[in-house]
């Protein structure tokens, strides 16, 4: 989330292993509810693979 902006860094490494975690589980779609994780997940994953912030995600699927 917020950490980015005292912990520019250490904000990167977790994102860069969430994405990594993701991806080795299979996961195709990483979804947060949080804008700043929305934010720095999507960077880490360099297209890798999706990421979704939550209220779009629901929005989507109910609109078919």
């Amino acid at each position: 989330g917020g950490v980015r902006s005292a912990f520019k860094e250490l904000s990167s490494a977790v994102s860069r292993s969430r994405i990594g975690d993701a991806l080795d589980s299979g996961a195709q779609i990483l979804v947060t509810s949080c804008p700043f994780c929305y934010h720095h997940l999507k960077e880490a994953a360099g297209g890798k693979m999706e990421v979704k912030d939550l209220s779009l995600l629901v929005r989507d699927l109910m609109e078919g």
